[in-house]
């Protein structure tokens, strides 16, 4: 499609000769709808208030958007679950500015964590830990979780823990046990996933994995004796 096009339908709207942006230039959930609205979003921030890329993250509101009827586009624009598109406008400068403007993603979900620690919120947001990109967010809030509460004497020693209760326990207790439970078999499953290349030792990993499941079949197989004895 012809970009005027869309510039000339948001033109219009802005001096309300018409209602709204026609639907068959948008589809949720496609790209091409996203990268549009984005366009117009650009082409009027720059245009009717002259900002470039910083004006437009450390000054864009809702109220803004709204002024330039620039609100009804937000339906169409993807965000990450951490924030919050009633709100989050500066994250819009970053989409439509890759190259200038960056949004640290680690920091994002560090945010959320710690407002989850906080009590703040009383659960990760919906579709948080779907996807590789879940897995990822996963392995920031348990890094984040071992620098600030645990000093191993070793490699060993971490892989240890993880595979007894305490490893459970330490979980349970900073709000991660539900992230492991949905997205691992085991706590040290997710450490190993979770933690720097440079530091993942693949025999202690299955080392500790072995005993935990050998250890699983050996009460399993006590308590079919002793029913069997009954």
């Amino acid at each position: 499609m012809d970009k005027q096009v869309l510039l000339y339908e948001y033109e219009q709207v802005l001096l309300g000769n018409k209602s709204g942006f026609a639907p068959y230039y948008f589809k949720y959930e496609d790209d091409t709808s996203q990268n549009y609205a984005l366009y117009i979003i650009k082409f009027a921030v720059e245009t009717y208030l002259g900002w470039d890329p910083w004006d437009f993250k450390n000054h864009y509101t809702q109220e803004i958007s709204k002024q330039l009827k620039l609100e009804p586009l937000m339906k169409y624009i993807e965000y990450p679950p951490e924030l919050d598109k009633t709100k989050d406008y500066y994250y819009l400068s970053a989409l439509i500015y890759p190259n200038i403007i960056n949004i640290d993603i680690k920091e994002l979900v560090l945010k959320t964590y710690k407002d989850v620690l906080d009590g703040k919120l009383c659960k990760f947001p919906k579709e948080y830990l779907s996807g590789t990109k879940g897995m990822m967010r996963a392995s920031i809030c348990l890094q984040y979780m071992l620098s600030q509460n645990y000093t191993f004497s070793s490699i060993k020693a971490m892989y240890k823990f993880f595979s007894e209760p305490a490893g459970s326990r330490a979980l349970k207790k900073f709000r991660l046990s539900n992230i492991c439970n949905e997205i691992y078999d085991h706590p040290i499953d997710y450490l190993h996933e979770s933690i720097p290349r440079n530091q993942q030792d693949e025999y202690w990993y299955h080392y500790f994995r072995f005993k935990i499941y050998n250890n699983a079949q050996l009460k399993q197989l006590k308590k079919s004796t002793i029913k069997k004895d009954l």
